[in-house]
C-alpha cells in the first residue's frame, strides 16, 4: 500500500465465471452494472465499520471482455486508514486478465465512506418511509415496451438477468417502479447487499427516449442501506434539484426501506469511449472454427432421398459433385431444391437434409473447398433463417464409400443442429470465437508505395473509405477504381481529388468485373512500370427477396459481380506477382440471412476461395463484414426496418474508424478467413428466438437450445396447448381480440414501433410497410408463439392482422381438438358477463375512467384504429370531459367529419359498444 496504512481487497471478474454479467451491454459492449460499483464500496465499508457511502464518483465504465475463454478481468477495491473523522477514502480499479505485473490500473471510481449518518443528508427522509398504497394514488402506468425501446435506440442492452423492471408508473415528476430479478437467476445475486440488476431499474425508468443518449451514473451522493438480500423492490424517483439529480428511495414489497440515495447524477456514455477501453478490435474480430458436437439427439428412425414417392420426417438430397466448382449452376439447383421442398404440402412435416462433399474446409490442414457447394451452403444457411427447423447442412470428406458417407450421415443427424461437418468418425459444428491478442500496427508486407491496387467497387461507400485508408495509412501511390458507373458514380470527383491532394495517382473506370472479357481488357490496361500487385474486391449488390420470391436471374444477378467477378480476378492474376489478394465477404456467408440468399451464397464461395488459393501458395484473405454505420452504397439500402431487425439478432454498426482499424487487424493476423464484426451479446438473447448456434461459444449456455430435431419441436405443441387454454370457455368475439393483440403485438415489434395500436388490425400487411422479409419474421414469431405452423403465403391469403387472427384460432381448434372452442355472445356464459360488463362501464363517468387511470388502457384495449382510433386518441389527450350528455352512434356510419362534432364521451361510448 501507498503509505502502508489501510486495506485491499482484489477478485476477478469474468462473463465465463459469471455468466449473468453479459447481459448488461453499452453499444455493443458488456459493462460492469453501475450498482456492482456501489456494492463493492458498501462491501469494503461494512467490514472497517464506515457502512455509509457518503460520495462516489464513477469516472470510467468497466469493460469486460466476453467469451468461454476471455481472461477475468483483475479488480481491487483499496480503502484508506480512517481520518481524524472517522472517514475513509474508498477507490476501485481494474485491469485486463493476464497484464504484466507492472502494467497500469485504472481507476473506476473513488469516493469516501463514513461511519455514521451525515446530518441534514436528502437520504434521511427516506429511513422509516412506507408507501401507504401501491400502486401510488394517481400515477399512470408506463408502457415497459416503451421503456425497453428508448433503451434499444441509445443502443443499452438489458437481457434478461438484468431486465428487471416489472411495472412502471409517473406522477408528475415522480417515477415509480416495480422491480424483482427474473425467475432462475442462475442464483449470481447471493452474497448481495443489494442484489445487482435492482438498483440498475433506476437508469431504465429515467431515460429520456428523445434523446436517444446511452447514460451511466457519474456521481452517487449519500448512498444508504437499510436492509439486505432483498430480490423485490420498489423503486421511488424524484428530482433532487434543478440540475437532473435524481433522489431513489428503495423500500420491500412491504414498505420497509432497503436503501436511499440522496442524490444520483448521470450522464451520456460516448462509444469511442468504451472501445477505447474494451479489447477494440479483439472484441469484434472473431474466427469459425469448427468443435467436436456435444449435443446427442439420437438419429431419425427413417428417411428417403430427394425425389422419392414415398413420404418420410427426413428426406435426402445429395449435392452432385461432378459440377462441384459451377457456382451459379450449383446455386440455382439448389434454389430449385428447397424452393419445391419448403413451399411443397407433401413435405410440411418433413425436414430436409442438403449432403455437400467437401463444401467446407474445417481446418487449416484440409484441403481446398469445392466453390460450387460453398455457395450451396450459403444459399441454405439463409434458407434456414427463414424456415427454422426444416433445413439441415451436413458436409462429408469426399471419396467415402457408400456404406462410410451412410455411417457419417447417421452420426451427423444424430447431434440435432443444422450445420454439421464429418471428419474421420469426429461431428464437427461451426462456431464463432474471438481470437486471441492482435499485434499492434500494419501489415508492411500486403500494400506499399510501388505498384497498383485494384480496388474493386471503388467508388462505393465503402470502397471509397479503403481506397484513402491505402492511401494514408499504407502511403499506396498507384490506385484503379473501378466500379459500373466509374467516373460517373456519385462523389466520384470529390474522392479524386481528395486523392491526388494526399499524393495518389488515381485512375477511375467503368467496368462490369462479372464480365471476364471486359475485366481482362482493364488489367491489360495496367501500365507496365506501375504492375498490379495488390487486389481489394469490394464490389457487390444486394437483392432482398424471400426465398420462394427468387429466381435464377436474381440469383445471378447477386452472384455475378461478387462471386463470379472474384474467380474471374483469381484467374486473370494467377501469373501476377501479387502481394494481397483481400476479399471483402460479409456475415450473411457465415450466419445466413434472411431475405438474401443470393448475397449469402456469393459471400460464401469469397470466403471458400480465400482458403483455395491459400491452399495453392497463393495470398489470400477474405474479411466476412458486420454491420457498417456507412450509408453509401449496400449500406445505403439497409432500411430502418432492416437496421431494426438487424440490431435484434444482436449486430451493432461499425463506425469506419473501427472498421479500418479491423482491417489492419485482419491483414495482420493474415488468415484465409476472418470475421470482423460488432455483436451485441445482451440482445442475442433477449429476444423469444434463440441466438444462432454459430454464436453459441460468445452467450451463456442458459440461453442456448437445441435449433433442429425432436427438442425444437415440443416448443411449438406446447405453445399452442397453453393459447388454447387461454382461448378456452371465452366467447368468439373476445378469442379474436385476445389473438389480434397477440398479433399487432408482434407485428409492431417486427415494424420497430413501441406501440401495437400502430399496427391497424384491417390494414394489409404490405400497405402497413411490410417487406417480404419482414413477413417470414413475423411468420416465425407468430408460428413461435402460438404453435401454429403456417408459410409466408399464409400472411397474404390472410392479408391482415384481424385475418390472421381468425386462421390462428381456427388452426388452434383444430391442434388442440377444439380446446378453443367457446360459447359466443348470444346471452349465455361469458357471452352474458361480457355483456353485463359493457353496460356496467357504459355508466361509468368519463372523469372517473381517467381519474382511476384506465382511460388510455380501455382505448387500447377497443383495437380501434383508422380516423376513428385518431380521434379518440387526440380528444383524450388534449381535451377535458365534455359537459354534454354521452351520446351513441352507429360505428358503420361513422366517418371523419361526423368523429370531429361528437364529443369525448360519445366516441368512449362508442368505442366500448362497438364490436372488435
Amino acid at each position: 500500500l501507498p503509505d502502508g496504512r489501510g486495506t485491499l481487497w482484489t477478485g476477478r471478474l469474468s462473463t465465463a465465471e459469471h455468466p449473468w454479467l453479459a447481459d448488461h451491454t453499452v453499444f455493443g459492449q458488456v459493462v460492469l452494472p453501475p450498482s456492482v460499483l456501489v456494492e463493492y464500496a458498501f462491501r469494503a465499508g461494512d467490514h472497517v465499520k464506515c457502512p455509509r457511502l457518503e460520495d462516489l464518483d464513477c469516472h470510467l465504465p468497466l469493460v469486460l471482455p466476453v467469451g468461454d475463454a476471455a481472461p477475468a478481468a483483475s479488480v481491487q477495491v483499496l480503502v484508506s486508514a480512517a481520518d481524524e473523522d472517522g472517514r475513509r477514502a474508498v477507490e476501485i480499479f481494474s485491469r485486463p486478465g493476464g497484464a504484466a505485473d507492472d502494467a497500469e490500473w485504472t481507476l473506476h471510481a473513488s469516493g469516501t465512506l463514513g461511519p455514521t449518518r451525515g446530518a441534514g443528508n436528502a437520504g434521511d427522509a427516506v429511513d422509516g418511509v412506507r408507501v401507504e398504497a401501491w400502486p401510488p394514488a394517481g400515477a399512470t402506468p408506463l408502457r415497459l415496451e416503451d421503456v425497453f425501446e428508448h433503451l434499444a435506440r441509445a443502443q443499452v442492452g438489458f437481457g434478461p438477468a438484468v431486465r428487471t423492471v416489472r411495472a412502471a408508473w409517473r406522477r408528475g415528476e415522480e417515477l415509480f417502479a416495480e422491480v424483482a430479478l427474473p425467475a432462475g437467476a442462475n442464483g449470481h445475486a447471493t452474497g448481495f447487499a443489494l442484489r445487482p440488476g435492482l438498483l440498475d431499474a433506476v437508469l431504465h425508468i429515467t431515460g429520456d427516449p428523445a434523446t436517444g443518449e446511452a447514460r451511466l451514473p457519474s456521481a452517487w451522493t449519500g448512498v444508504e442501506l437499510f436492509g439486505v438480500g432483498a430480490s423485490t423492490v420498489r423503486i421511488h424517483v424524484t428530482p433532487a434539484d434543478q440540475d437532473g439529480g435524481l433522489t431513489v428511495r428503495v423500500t420491500d414489497e412491504s414498505g420497509a426501506p432497503v436503501l436511499s440515495v440522496g442524490r444520483l447524477v448521470t450522464r451520456p456514455v460516448q462509444r469511442e469511449q468504451l472501445r477505447a477501453m474494451s479489447g477494440g478490435v479483439r472484441d469484434a474480430l472473431f474466427d469459425l472454427v469448427w468443435e467436436p458436437a456435444t449435443s446427442v439427439i439420437g438419429p431419425p428412425t427413417r428417411r428417403v432421398t430427394w425425389g422419392s414417392p414415398e413420404a418420410a420426417d427426413t428426406v435426402l438430397w445429395a449435392v452432385d459433385d461432378d459440377r462441384a466448382d459451377e457456382v451459379s449452376e450449383a446455386a440455382a439447383r439448389a434454389l430449385s431444391v428447397v424452393q419445391e421442398f419448403v413451399s411443397g404440402e407433401r413435405f410440411a412435416g418433413s425436414r430436409l437434409v442438403v449432403l455437400t462433399r467437401g463444401a467446407v474446409a474445417v481446418s487449416s490442414q484440409e484441403g481446398a473447398p469445392g466453390l460450387g457447394a460453398a455457395s450451396v451452403w450459403g444459399l441454405v444457411r439463409s434458407a434456414q433463417r427463414e424456415h427454422p427447423g426444416r433445413l439441415v447442412l451436413v458436409d462429408v470428406e469426399p471419396g467415402l464409400s457408400a456404406d462410410a458417407e451412410a455411417a457419417a450421415l447417421g452420426l451427423a443427424l444424430g447431434v440435432g443442429e443444422s450445420q454439421v461437418a464429418v471428419r474421420g468418425g469426429r461431428v464437427l459444428v461451426p462456431r464463432l470465437a474471438r481470437v486471441g491478442e492482435v499485434p499492434a500496427g500494419r501489415s508492411e508486407g500486403s500494400f506499399g508505395p510501388s505498384g497498383t491496387v485494384l480496388v474493386t467497387g471503388g467508388t462505393g461507400g465503402l470502397g471509397a473509405l479503403v481506397a484513402r485508408h491505402l492511401v494514408s495509412a499504407y502511403g499506396v501511390r498507384d490506385l484503379l477504381l473501378v466500379s459500373r458507373r466509374g467516373a460517373a458514380a456519385e462523389g466520384a470527383d470529390v474522392l479524386v481529388e481528395e486523392l491526388v491532394g494526399a499524393g495518389a495517382r488515381v485512375r477511375v473506370e467503368a467496368c462490369d468485373v462479372g464480365d471476364r472479357t471486359a475485366l481482362a481488357a482493364l488489367l491489360d490496361s495496367i501500365p507496365a512500370d506501375r504492375p498490379l500487385t495488390g487486389v481489394v474486391h469490394c464490389a457487390g449488390v444486394v437483392d432482398d427477396g424471400v426465398l420462394e420470391s427468387l429466381t435464377p436471374d436474381r440469383l445471378t444477378g447477386v452472384l455475378r459481380p461478387k462471386a463470379e467477378a472474384a474467380l474471374h480476378l483469381h484467374d486473370l492474376t494467377a501469373g501476377l506477382d501479387l502481394t494481397a489478394f483481400v476479399l471483402f465477404s460479409s456475415v450473411a456467408g457465415v450466419f445466413g440471412a434472411p431475405g438474401r440468399a443470393p448475397y449469402s451464397a456469393a459471400n460464401a464461395v469469397l470466403d471458400a476461395l480465400a482458403q483455395q488459393r491459400r491452399a495453392q501458395g497463393l495470398p489470400a484473405l477474405s474479411a466476412a463484414w458486420g454491420l457498417w454505420e456507412e450509408e453509401r452504397g449496400m449500406g445505403g439500402q439497409v432500411t430502418g426496418a432492416d437496421l431494426a431487425r438487424l440490431r435484434r439478432e444482436g449486430a451493432v454498426p461499425m463506425s469506419a474508424e473501427e472498421a479500418l482499424a479491423l482491417f489492419d487487424a485482419v491483414l495482420l493476423r493474415d488468415r484465409p478467413l476472418s470475421v470482423p464484426a460488432r455483436l451485441d451479446l445482451a440482445e442475442l438473447g433477449g429476444t423469444d428466438a434463440p441466438p444462432l448456434p454459430v454464436l453459441w461459444r460468445l452467450v451463456p449456455p442458459a440461453r442456448r437450445r437445441l435449433d433442429t430435431g425432436d427438442r425444437q419441436e415440443q416448443a411449438p405443441a406446447n405453445a399452442a396447448e397453453e393459447l388454447g387454454r387461454r382461448l378456452a370457455g371465452l366467447p368468439d368475439g373476445e378469442q379474436v381480440r385476445t389473438l389480434l393483440g397477440l398479433v399487432r403485438d408482434h407485428a409492431a415489434g417486427v415494424l420497430g414501433h413501441t406501440d401495437p395500436t400502430a399496427v391497424s388490425p384491417d390494414r394489409g400487411f404490405l400497405e402497413s410497410g411490410f417487406t417480404s422479409v419482414a413477413v417470414v419474421e413475423l411468420r416465425n414469431r407468430l408460428s413461435r408463439a402460438t404453435g401454429v405452423r403456417f408459410s409466408a403465403a399464409t400472411l397474404f391469403d390472410n392479408p391482415s392482422p384481424r385475418a390472421v387472427a381468425r386462421h390462428i384460432q381456427a388452426e388452434l381448434a383444430e391442434i388442440t381438438g377444439g380446446n378453443a372452442a367457446a360459447d359466443t355472445d348470444t346471452g349465455t356464459g361469458t357471452g352474458t358477463a361480457d355483456a353485463e360488463f359493457r353496460a356496467a362501464l357504459s355508466t361509468l363517468p368519463l372523469s372517473r375512467l381517467k381519474e382511476v387511470g384506465v382511460l388510455d388502457a380501455l382505448l387500447r384495449l377497443t383495437g380501434f384504429d383508422g380516423a376513428l382510433g385518431a380521434a379518440l386518441l387526440a380528444q383524450t389527450a388534449g381535451q377535458q370531459d365534455s359537459q354534454g350528455p354521452a351520446g351513441t352512434a352507429d360505428a358503420a356510419a361513422v366517418t371523419p367529419e361526423s368523429i370531429d362534432a361528437m364529443d369525448l364521451d360519445s366516441l368512449v361510448h362508442m368505442a366500448i359498444n362497438t364490436d372488435a
